[in-house]
C-alpha cells in the first residue's frame, strides 16, 4: 500500500521531509527522488567536511539517486545548524566550503 502525502506549497513540502525520511535530519543533505509528481523515498547523507573531495561527494549523491528506477527529478534539502549570512546582495546560505 502506498501512502500519499500532499503539499500545496514549498513550506508544506519541507515540513513533510522528516516524515519521508523517518526522522528529523541534522547536518545532512536529504535527496528525494521523484517520478513525475511523487517522491519515492528519501536518502540522507552527511554534509561534506571542509576538507572533503566535493567531486567524489557529488558523484556519490548522484549515484544514490540514479539507483531509483524511473527518477526524473530530484529535490535536495539541506539541514544545517549554521545560520545564513546577510550580505549587501541578499542572504547567503551557509557552506562548509571555505575559500
Amino acid at each position: 500500500m502506498n501512502t500519499v502525502l500532499r503539499a500545496t506549497d514549498s513550506a508544506e513540502f519541507l515540513a513533510l521531509v522528516p516524515a519521508l525520511a523517518g526522522f528529523t535530519p541534522r547536518q545532512s543533505i536529504v535527496l528525494l527522488p521523484f517520478q513525475r509528481s511523487r517522491a519515492h523515498g528519501a536518502m540522507r547523507i552527511d554534509l561534506p567536511h571542509s576538507d572533503a573531495d566535493l567531486e567524489h561527494y557529488v558523484d556519490t549523491a548522484i549515484g544514490l539517486v540514479s539507483r531509483v528506477a524511473g527518477t526524473d527529478a530530484v529535490a535536495v534539502v539541506v539541514y544545517t545548524d549554521e545560520a545564513p549570512q546577510q550580505t549587501p546582495d541578499g542572504i547567503v546560505l551557509p557552506s562548509r566550503r571555505r575559500r
